[in-house]
């Protein structure tokens, strides 16, 4: 017979809430009957198997206290067991029976202590990043090692270097029992830098009013990488020029130089086409800045994609709702007993129709 893997896994939730709902280990003279709970007043509370943490911290934490009335096996000691666990400082969490005297019970909590950072290391790192990178994750000797801990740590190193265009680093980190310190590890992170990645190009859509070359002059730190094809494909351009003539009246003759030029001459000296994800997010705001200088106040970034290309390079496409355009009709004021609204509108320096 086969047995179907939903059915599996119920058995093993099963076994899992049986464990937790179990979560008493009796003195040896002492039986739980788990179908029969019988109520008891806490006597005493003792802690054993830790070495760094305060006894009486724990037992606090676990919400026993001597006095209390409790059912054994019952629901206070399944979450005195779920507290201690959410801590994340123990590998394993035991309440035990010491002793009984009539109505009287004394408990005993049995932890293991999760292993603590003794220290750690780099493989694959610059001592100079290595620096910056101590100061960011903020390991520090005697830390409680948990996955949460080397999950953490992994993704600030990565965030680390995709800030600095190395969007391909990859991050991992081992954990190695320390022999010379006592319930000890230390951590060895491996990282590979890889090649950074760079932008081949930058282009836009729903740009109607407004040419390519200032779009992608108002990104401050987001560009194409180096490139000088002054007369690639002038002829194909050419023909558009004389196929479309009405281009020449919404742009003068040395927009469209410089539109024309924009996708064949990027000088690149002092800045580099890395791409950063937190500049573009800066740049696209300065990009909507722009169109309101312009008039658009309704302009907004629809869609953005970033397409990987081959040699590690990325293709952008930004899609533009440019709206419509806003001018100036009248200006009045009020309050003004001083000076003359024309007074007023002569030092304002703003006529109608202006944008």
């Amino acid at each position: 017979m086969t047995i179907k893997r939903p059915f599996l896994l119920i058995i093993a939730l099963i076994s899992v809430f049986a464990s937790m709902a179990q979560n008493i280990t009796p003195a040896h003279d002492f039986e739980v009957d788990y179908s029969n709970p019988v109520e008891y007043e806490i006597g005493g509370i003792t802690v054993s198997g830790v070495k760094y943490l305060d006894n009486n911290a724990i037992a606090t934490l676990s919400g026993l206290m001597v006095g209390d009335k409790i059912k054994i096996p019952g629901e206070k000691t399944t979450k005195a067991v779920e507290k201690l666990w959410a801590q994340g400082l123990f590998e394993s969490v035991k309440i035990e029976v010491s002793k009984v005297e009539g109505p009287i019970i004394f408990l005993n909590i049995d932890l293991k202590e999760r292993p603590r950072l003794s220290r750690f290391s780099f493989t694959g790192v610059r001592k100079t990043d290595a620096d910056e990178i101590r100061e960011k994750i903020k390991l520090t000797r005697g830390d409680v090692v948990t996955d949460h801990t080397i999950m953490k740590s992994s993704a600030i190193i990565r965030n680390y270097y995709i800030d600095k265009g190395y969007l391909n680093a990859e991050v991992n980190i081992v954990s190695k029992i320390d022999s010379a310190v006592e319930n000890s590890i230390w951590l060895e992170i491996n990282v590979q830098r890889k090649r950074k990645v760079k932008i081949n190009s930058i282009d836009f859509a729903g740009n109607n009013e407004v040419p390519k070359s200032k779009l992608i002059g108002s990104f401050k730190d987001t560009k194409e990488k180096f490139r000088f094809f002054p007369l690639e494909k002038i002829d194909t351009f050419a023909m558009h020029l004389i196929k479309n003539p009405s281009i020449f009246k919404k742009q003068d003759i040395t927009e469209i130089a410089k539109d024309y030029l924009s996708d064949r001459v990027k000088l690149r000296i002092f800045k580099g086409s890395k791409f950063i994800p937190s500049d573009f997010e800066t740049d696209k705001t300065l990009l909507i800045d722009l169109y309101n200088e312009k008039g658009y106040r309704d302009a907004r970034i629809v869609k953005d994609s970033v397409i990987k290309l081959p040699n590690n390079e990325l293709k952008l496409i930004v899609t533009v709702d440019e709206g419509e355009k806003f001018y100036f009709r009248n200006i009045t004021f009020t309050g003004n007993t001083k000076y003359s609204s024309k007074e007023l509108i002569k030092v304002l320096n703003i006529q109608k129709g202006e944008v």
